[in-house]
């Protein structure tokens, strides 16, 4: 084995350049693959971390059937609506004026539009036609009404509502979820687009709460955000790279040291 070695690096310090060459000619035609067919990556942080055949992606499945959107199509969007006194956790008053303001969120979110090479663009146009995944919030916001207009006319309460929810710190916030059912490659951008438009409007929309959006390419875009920084920090540093490199072979002739550099960098293929 030792012989073997020894003989490899005898061969590689004695032909640099055929080396180089032969590494080129086994690795260009690979890569040219690329060139008639390109790399095209749709990131999907949701599913990337979901097992294929796991309960998550079955259960999913199910919810998309259920629905009639396939999975590959089906996004979800999620409002959390809570206090505005995040720093004293106060928690928010229940009242008919809170409930209506969600509802105009929920008729805003719906509106938003974009502009785009068919015309406009609007969050409603993508939702799918088939029943509505906030009838809890629908149903709770009935037996509200009910009960209040009890009160309001002397009635007794209706037994039949019981509108206790859960005290705890996450649990007081409010959901408001948006299903829709797009093409990726066209619409998911109109989407992000949307999502980031609405989080801005967020701590001004309304005085009664605060909301905060979460949608599955908000956090690919996020994903995506650090991914382009990193490239941006790896092409520095193989720009520093080069440079020690350099200054450390300047004792070498020029072309030596461009060889070597250029055998450093091509190394990992």
């Amino acid at each position: 084995m030792h012989f073997c070695l020894s003989r490899v690096g005898f061969f590689i310090g004695r032909w640099p350049l055929h080396v180089f060459l032969l590494n080129l000619a086994v690795v260009l035609p690979i890569l040219s693959y690329f060139l008639v067919y390109p790399i095209s990556v749709d990131t999907d942080v949701r599913r990337g971390f979901a097992h294929k055949n796991g309960r998550s992606t079955q259960e999913f499945q199910v919810f998309g059937d259920f629905y009639n959107v396939s999975v590959s199509e089906l996004e979800l969007l999620l409002l959390f609506v809570g206090s505005k006194n995040k720093s004293e956790n106060v928690q928010m008053e229940l009242t008919s004026h809170l409930l209506n303001e969600v509802d105009r969120l929920n008729d805003f979110v719906k509106e938003l539009s974009v502009p785009s090479k068919n015309g406009i663009l609007k969050f409603s146009d993508l939702e799918t036609s088939r029943g509505d995944i906030n009838f809890l919030y629908h149903a709770f916001k009935f037996g509200w009404n009910v009960q209040t207009d009890n009160l309001k006319n002397n009635r007794s309460l209706d037994s039949d509502f019981d509108l206790g929810f859960p005290t705890t710190n996450f649990m007081v916030t409010i959901f408001l979820w948006k299903r829709t059912s797009l093409v990726f490659n066209y619409t998911m951008s109109r989407i992000k687009y949307m999502q980031v438009q609405s989080i801005h409007k967020s701590d001004n929309f309304s005085s009664a709460f605060s909301f905060h959006i979460y949608g599955d390419e908000v956090v690919n875009h996020e994903m995506m955000m650090g991914s382009e920084r990193t490239l941006k920090l790896l092409t520095v540093g193989m720009f520093l790279m080069i440079v020690f490199m350099m200054l450390a072979l300047r004792d070498l002739p020029f072309k030596t040291r461009i060889l070597i550099i250029a055998a450093a960098i091509s190394s990992p293929f």
